[in-house]
C-alpha cells in the first residue's frame, strides 16, 4: 500500500485524542478503510482522522472525523464475522456515508445533501472537537462538538454528541449509544425538510436525522418495526412511529444474514420518532426522522435532545429478541 501510513495504537483507559478541524471541504472519492491491519492491533488511531476497532485482523468499525465529507460518520459497520453493513459515497447518493446524522434544511439552507462535482453541502457542519474518553476491553466512548452554520456567518447552532460503543457479544452483536444535546445560538432556528407526499411533497420527502444505508452486497431486504409492520418490497417515505426499526438481508449472496436495528430512547425528543424508509431491489436505507410531519422552530439557546441505540447484529433479528434489547436500553440514562 504505497504512500499510505497507517498510525496504530493502543488506548489505555483515560487515554484521550483531540482534534479541531477545520471547515474546508473537498470532494471525496476514494474509500478510506483499509482492508487488512496488522495482527495484533486492537485500536486504529489517525488523529484528527479516524478512530476504530479491529476483529480478525479487519476494522470491525471506525469513526471518521477529518472533516472532508462536512461531518462525521461510521464507516465501515461490521459484523464480528466480517461482513460490510454500510455503503460509502454510493453513485445514486454520494452524500450516503454509511451511518451519519445530518439535518435537512436549518433556516432554509440545506445541510444534507452535497453538490456533486464541489463535494460540498450549502451549510457548514464543523467538526469543533473530537475525544476518545474511555477505551478499554473492546468499549470506547467518543464526544464530538460541532457547528451548524452557512458559509462565514455565525454559528446556528451547536451539538454536543457522545457515542458509546460496546464490545461485541458472545452472538456476535454489539451496540452504539449515541446521545445528541443541539442547542440554538443568538437567534431562532427553524428545523425543516422537504415535505413528505402526505403533506403535497414528493414520494421521497421526509428525511433528517440519524440515517443508515445498508451495503451494496446486501439483498433480500426486510424492513420491520416494534409495531409488527414488516415490508419486503418498495417503500420510499413512510413516516411510521415506532419504538425501534431493523433492517436486515442477506449478505454477499451466502447464506449468512445480518442487519441493524436503530432503536429510540423514551427520553429522545418526539419519541416515539416517526421513520423515513427507502427500499426496493438496489437501495437499503432506514433513518430517524423527527420532523417529518412537523418541522420545528428552537428559541434562541433552547436545547433539544436525541438518544438513540444503533444495535448490529447476525441473522435476521427475532422481534422478541428486539423487544427485549429495547427494553434495557430503555432503562439506560444519558451520558
Amino acid at each position: 500500500m504505497k504512500n499510505i501510513r497507517l498510525f496504530l495504537c493502543l488506548v489505555a483507559l483515560g487515554c484521550q485524542v483531540s482534534a479541531t478541524m477545520g471547515e474546508t471541504r473537498s470532494p471525496v472519492k476514494e474509500d478510506p478503510v483499509p482492508p487488512i491491519i496488522a495482527k495484533g492491533e486492537k485500536w486504529v488511531d489517525v488523529p484528527g482522522k479516524s478512530f476504530g476497532l479491529v476483529k480478525n485482523g479487519r476494522l470491525l468499525w471506525q469513526i471518521n472525523v477529518d472533516g472532508k465529507e462536512g461531518k462525521p460518520y461510521l464507516h465501515p459497520l461490521r459484523t464480528v464475522s466480517g461482513y460490510d453493513l454500510t455503503w460509502y459515497r454510493p453513485e445514486d447518493h454520494p452524500w450516503h456515508l454509511g451511518l451519519w446524522f445530518s439535518w435537512k434544511l436549518i433556516n432554509g439552507v440545506n445541510y444534507w445533501e452535497t453538490d456533486r462535482v464541489t463535494g460540498l453541502c450549502q451549510g457548514i457542519t464543523a467538526i469543533k472537537d473530537f475525544k476518545v474518553t474511555k477505551a478499554i476491553k473492546d468499549s470506547v466512548r467518543f464526544s464530538m462538538v460541532l457547528e451548524y452554520h452557512p458559509p462565514e456567518e455565525p454559528v446556528l447552532l451547536t451539538e454536543a454528541r457522545t457515542i458509546t460503543v460496546s464490545a461485541p457479544r458472545e452472538d456476535g452483536s454489539y451496540f452504539m449509544d449515541w446521545h445528541a444535546v443541539f442547542t440554538a445560538g443568538e437567534t431562532a432556528v427553524f428545523l425543516d425538510r422537504t415535505k413528505p407526499s402526505s403533506q403535497g411533497g414528493p414520494a421521497w420527502g421526509g428525511y433528517a436525522g440519524l440515517a443508515y444505508r445498508s451495503a451494496k452486497d446486501m439483498t433480500e431486504r426486510e424492513v420491520r418495526d416494534s409495531t409488527g409492520w414488516k415490508n419486503t418490497g418498495k417503500i420510499m417515505g413512510s413516516g411510521k412511529p415506532a419504538d425501534w426499526i431493523d433492517l436486515s438481508g442477506r449478505m454477499n449472496g451466502g447464506e449468512a444474514f445480518a442487519g441493524v436495528t436503530i432503536m429510540d430512547h423514551p427520553q429522545s425528543w418526539r419519541h416515539s420518532t416517526p421513520w423515513y424508509v427507502y427500499l426496493n431491489q438496489t437501495f437499503g436505507a432506514i433513518k430517524s426522522a423527527p420532523i417529518y410531519h412537523e418541522p420545528m422552530t428552537l428559541a434562541p439557546h433552547e436545547k433539544l435532545t436525541l438518544f438513540y441505540r444503533i444495535l448490529v447484529h447476525e441473522g435476521r433479528a427475532n422481534p422478541d429478541w428486539l423487544m427485549s434489547e429495547y427494553e434495557q436500553f430503555s432503562r439506560v440514562k444519558a451520558p
